[in-house]
C-alpha cells in the first residue's frame, strides 16, 4: 500500500500494530479456548525481526475498509471498476 501511495489513508482506518494482540485457537467462536499466540511482531522477543524487515509497521485493516480505498484509487487512475459482474469464460484470440 505504501508503494501505491495508499498507506496513510489505510492507516486512518486500521488498528495499529500494538493493538493487534494475539491469535486465539478455539473449538468455535464461543467454544473452548486451546491457546493464544502472540502474532505479527507483537511479542517483544520477535519485534526486532519485523522492524528490520520492513520500512513500515504492521497494522490490521479489515477487507471491508481496504476494498473501498483500492477501488477509489483504481478508478481515479482510470480503471473501469465493475460490481455484480460474473466471469463466464474467455476465448484465446491469438
Amino acid at each position: 500500500l505504501r508503494d501505491l501511495g495508499l498507506e496513510a489513508e489505510a492507516r486512518l482506518y486500521a488498528a495499529p500494530n500494538d493493538l493487534m494482540g494475539e491469535n486465539t485457537i478455539c473449538a468455535s467462536l464461543a467454544g473452548e479456548e486451546f491457546g493464544r499466540i502472540r502474532t505479527w511482531g507483537t511479542d517483544v522477543r520477535r519485534r526486532a525481526d519485523y522492524d528490520k524487515c520492513s520500512p513500515t509497521s504492521m497494522c490490521d485493516l479489515p477487507q471491508n475498509y481496504l476494498e473501498p480505498i483500492l477501488v477509489k484509487s483504481a478508478a481515479l487512475d482510470g480503471c473501469k471498476v465493475r460490481f455484480d459482474t460474473e466471469y463466464l469464460g474467455h476465448e484465446q484470440d491469438a
